[in-house]
């Protein structure tokens, strides 16, 4: 029986926070005598609360150990995408770095954010952004346009025709 460590909620909100600070960047005002500068950085993060290996909302939300991002995959789908590795590895659902089971760790800053979220996330809305402060909000998605709009914009005349050729040998 194998137990997969849980990072807590306050441990993972910290290293995201630390993660946005250290996206920093200063700027030197031009007119200024050089000794005034400005930071401009990231105001936040964003995740997804699907699995990038299936598409669906995560269950529960695991991550590499020694990945470098703060992304999470589902435990059962990375199972089950992994239930016949290439060459005995395993692989991360976000970064494609080799682990194995023992590499994996719960977060719970997913956990939280899931608890909190799940009855509003959608195919179309699943987005998080996790703000410098600790807080999080689902993103509002942009809406995409119809196909019968853009094509009901286009001039018939203007439309392209394709030309048939026929490679059948007579």
């Amino acid at each position: 029986n194998f137990v997969i460590p849980a990072q807590s909620l306050e441990s993972v909100k910290q290293m995201a926070i630390e993660s946005l600070k250290q996206q920093t960047i200063s700027i030197v005002d031009s007119e200024s005598d050089g000794d005034e500068t400005r930071g401009n950085s990231s105001d936040c993060h964003v995740f997804s609360l699907h699995c990038p290996i299936t598409k669906t909302v995560i269950d529960t939300p695991v991550r590499g150990r020694d990945c470098s991002h703060l992304q999470c995959f589902d435990l059962r789908n990375f199972l089950h995408a992994n239930k016949n590795p290439s060459a005995g590895r395993w692989r991360c659902g976000v970064c494609q770095r080799f682990l194995c089971c023992e590499d994996l760790v719960r977060c719970g800053l997913f956990d939280a954010m899931l608890e909190d979220l799940r009855a509003d996330v959608s195919s179309t809305r699943h987005k998080v952004s996790f703000e410098t402060d600790g807080k999080w909000k689902l993103v509002e998605q942009k809406k995409v346009a119809k196909a019968e709009t853009l094509a009901g914009s286009v001039n018939s005349k203007d439309r392209f025709e394709p030309e048939v050729i026929d490679l059948s040998s007579e």
